[in-house]
């Protein structure tokens, strides 16, 4: 990452990688592991999401909206 600035500061490039046992590579919704890495979803806990599970109004919200 290359960034210019104008000023002096700290800086800090940080990945945050985030996964479901639930969820494989090869299922057509794994593009929710990285919607928990931005935050946007979480799981029904640290470690599942249960992809074939209901989903609220605000839940649909959060994940239609552009970040």
């Amino acid at each position: 990452m290359t960034a210019y600035v104008k000023h002096f500061s700290q800086y800090a490039v940080l990945e945050y990688d985030k996964s479901f046992a639930d969820v494989s590579p090869s299922f057509w919704a794994h593009v929710v592991q990285q919607m928990a890495a931005k935050h946007i979803v979480t799981g029904v806990s640290d470690t599942l999401f249960n992809p074939e599970g209901n989903v609220t109004r605000a839940e649909f919200a959060a994940m239609i909206h552009e970040r």
